[in-house]
């Protein structure tokens, strides 16, 4: 093009699909970073999300309804989960992602819902020390 030419082109029209971002937040009894059977929900945890086209972000605060105690409508695409430890002895024994971080990626198909993303935490009391 010339100088002070320009081109427009016609892209059509984009419709925001939506899915759902699920999981949930398990207390490890044994901290092998999978849910067992008697491995009970824990209420109350921060997730953050942030992602997705356009993109956009929030937190959910998991609750115990089973199966998943973490669910958000959200646009499709990619997504950054992070969990907020609770507070007290806990750490991360595992998530869906395959490791002891606190954060994982998790993709929402156009009119679906996640694959099911977990944070495994295991309660471990620290023993006092005297001097």
């Amino acid at each position: 093009m010339a100088g002070g030419d320009s081109a427009t082109a016609n892209l059509g029209t984009y419709q925001v699909q939506s899915g759902n971002l699920v999981g949930y937040v398990f207390e490890d009894k044994n901290d092998n970073g999978t849910k067992q059977g008697g491995e009970d929900l824990i209420s109350g945890v921060v997730v953050s999300y942030s992602g997705g086209i356009p993109n956009n972000s929030g937190n959910i605060i998991s609750t115990t309804t089973s199966p998943n105690n973490v669910a958000e409508s959200v646009n499709s695409g990619l997504y950054t989960v992070t969990v907020t430890l609770p507070s007290g002895d806990w750490q991360i024994s595992g998530n869906s992602c395959g490791s002891q971080l606190p954060t994982c990626s998790v993709t929402v198909p156009d009119g679906g819902s996640s694959t099911s993303f977990y944070f495994a935490f295991y309660n471990n009391p620290q023993p006092w020390y005297t001097t």
